[in-house]
């Protein structure tokens, strides 16, 4: 009531989601929200356009609603004064996985993965040998450790589909294999599939089932060439985000592991 003393008035009303990964694209929450199955809308139109019972909506994350305090108390000059030139602010990164201190921190733009490992994380733990970080998600994919130096920003962090997404950073080490990381994200986006599309309904599972292919000492090399494929298919074809990320755990692997992951293959 009366916010800011500005005599605006605003009611807020909590939902409980569908559930399921696939809800966080935007078109499958309104679906939802209106009791319909939680699969992704065509688009156009946009939800701008046309989203909650065809009404023009606007749709935020909570952690955007979150800065707006902050910018309302302090000014968009010191907020943009946060971070970087180009990515202003901050991102809550999810830290876990071989590290001294995982938790969930606030940190600028900017900041490097090896300063949220060393400085957020207390470091590696004894005996631990670092080997992968998982950045982002199962949306996203993995770094060797020559990529510690990397900044978080918004978007991609890397070509190969490495990219900040929901902040989460898992630190792996030499006791993890790359074919396990590999099946793990994958396979959570294949079970999290709507369905809905033919591309990630079909392309998703075949890319687990390749990988546990390989895992189980039958890979080809044509195998890797076919995973490939289906990664970049999966990732171009679908209809919404998820699917349009599903393949970045495989692409981002054979992009720094690759010759790790033919050894495992024959000819």
């Amino acid at each position: 009531k009366n916010i800011l003393k500005s005599g605006f008035d605003l009611e807020v009303e909590i939902r409980r989601g569908a559930g399921g990964n696939v809800c966080g694209e935007e078109t499958t929450l309104l679906n939802t929200l209106e009791g319909y199955r939680r699969e992704p809308r065509l688009k156009p139109p946009f939800p701008t356009e046309a989203g909650l019972n065809a009404k023009p909506t606007v749709i935020n994350n909570p952690e955007t609603l979150a800065s707006l305090p902050y910018i309302l108390k302090n000014g968009a000059s010191v907020f943009k004064a946060i971070g970087t030139e180009a990515d202003a602010g901050t991102k809550i990164i999810s830290l876990s996985g071989v590290v001294n201190r995982s938790g969930v921190a606030e940190l600028p733009m900017g900041t490097t993965l090896r300063d949220i490992v060393d400085q957020v994380g207390g470091g590696p733990k004894a005996g631990s040998s670092l080997r992968m970080l998982g950045v982002g998600g199962p949306s996203s994919g993995v770094f060797p450790v020559s990529m510690l130096d990397t900044p978080i920003k918004g978007g991609m962090l890397h070509e190969s589909g490495v990219m900040l997404g929901a902040g989460g950073v898992i630190v792996l080490d030499d006791r993890v294999s790359l074919l396990e990381v590999m099946r793990n994200l994958a396979s959570y986006n294949a079970n999290e599939s709507c369905g809905k599309c033919t591309p990630c309904r079909e392309g998703t599972p075949r890319m687990v089932n390749l990988v546990d292919k390989i895992a189980a000492g039958d890979g080809k090399s044509q195998d890797i060439e076919e995973m490939e494929y289906l990664a970049r298919v999966v990732n171009s074809a679908s209809l919404c985000g998820l699917g349009q990320a599903a393949g970045n755990p495989i692409l981002s692997a054979l992009h720094f592991f690759g010759d790790e992951l033919a050894m495992l293959t024959t000819a």
